[in-house]
């Protein structure tokens, strides 16, 4: 697809192909048990890794552990690999639900871009003058003593029971922290909790354009009607865009409830429905099995998270047509779709 370089939608569009290419790489992170790929730095936004993050919380930890969450939408980049990213948080919010497992408490998530002045260098040791993307992982758990703090980082500490970790995951973490140019701040009391503040260098480093734009042989559609439920307004947003831009008419829903009370009113109108699988007030595999109830031909395409529970395989156990991983390209969109 080409477009005037001046048109006022090309800096749009781009901006929703590398956000689709960027949260892409997400689902990559399952290779990386295997420790085996070679890892890829460019530049990439944080905020699609730690949305997605806070998301597959707040589906799966027990109701008694709250996950707050504040994501500055206009923070900087960071030179990185998304997977390695993802290790990051994982790893710091995993220790965070356990270290709050039987009293349950506050996890907080927070994302933004700061800048540290001179005053801040060798605060801890490590740190350096400069812009940084600042993400904090806060519990109120039962915290650390200084001598347990000593330890945290290094290879095989845990202060996990035999079977509930290897002790890896705070030092993969310093690894990577320190391989990006960054440094981390730990801060813990007995009983109150602990926070854990990670620094990554801000970069101005700008991805190649040939990334940001839909490969030539992408399949397109002719106006078909699509209902397309998503609970995160920004991800709803994206995939509008790319099934306009294939060439589909896309009615949007954020809520599955909204989704369902349009589809009984107007089922004949649609041609297909694309829905999430993880949202609130009902999730995806079951607004499917109420939909093919309302009209049995609908054909449904399923769109899963790396965390999610549904299979491609239970998913067509359920009456669904098509199974799509997210994040997802342009590409990706329009074969499932057609």
């Amino acid at each position: 697809m080409d477009l005037d370089p001046d048109s006022p939608l090309t800096g749009n569009i781009e901006q929703i192909l590398a956000a689709a290419s960027r949260a892409r790489d997400l689902v990559r992170q399952i290779l990386a048990f295997s420790r085996q790929r070679e890892e890829e730095k460019r530049p990439i936004h944080v905020q699609p890794i730690v949305k997605e993050v806070i998301k597959m919380l707040r589906s799966s930890l027990p109701a008694y552990i709250d996950v707050r969450a504040e994501v500055d939408p206009n923070a900087g980049k960071i030179m990185g690999d998304p997977i390695q990213v993802h290790q990051i948080l994982m790893n710091l919010c995993t220790n965070a639900a356990h270290a709050m497992r039987d009293d349950g408490g506050v996890m907080e998530i927070k994302l933004r871009e700061i800048e540290l002045g001179h005053e801040y260098i060798g605060k801890p040791p490590d740190a350096r003058g400069g812009r940084y993307l600042k993400l904090v992982v806060k519990d109120t758990g039962r915290g650390m003593t200084p001598e347990v703090m000593e330890k945290i980082f290094d290879p095989y500490f845990t202060t996990k029971s035999k079977g509930e970790g290897t002790g890896l995951g705070l030092s993969v973490v310093m690894g990577i922290v320190k391989e990006y140019g960054g440094f981390i701040d730990v801060q813990s009391i007995p009983g109150h909790g602990s926070t854990f503040k990670i620094y990554l260098p801000i970069t101005t480093k700008q991805e190649r354009r040939s990334e940001l734009r839909p490969q030539e042989d992408e399949i397109t559609g002719n106006g078909e009607h699509v209902l397309l439920v998503d609970d995160e307004e920004i991800l709803l947003e994206i995939a509008t865009k790319m099934l306009e831009i294939l060439g589909y008419q896309v009615t949007s829903r954020a809520s599955p409830i909204e989704a369902l009370k349009l589809f009984e009113a107007r089922s004949r109108d649609f041609d297909l429905v694309i829905t999430d699988m993880t949202m609130p007030q009902m999730t995806g595999d079951k607004l499917a099995l109420k939909l093919l109830k309302i009209r049995p031909d609908i054909p449904i395409v399923l769109c899963t998270g790396f965390s999610e529970r549904i299979g491609e395989k239970e998913a067509r156990k359920l009456g669904i047509k098509q199974f799509l991983m997210k994040p997802f390209v342009l590409k990706d969109l329009g074969e499932v779709v057609k």
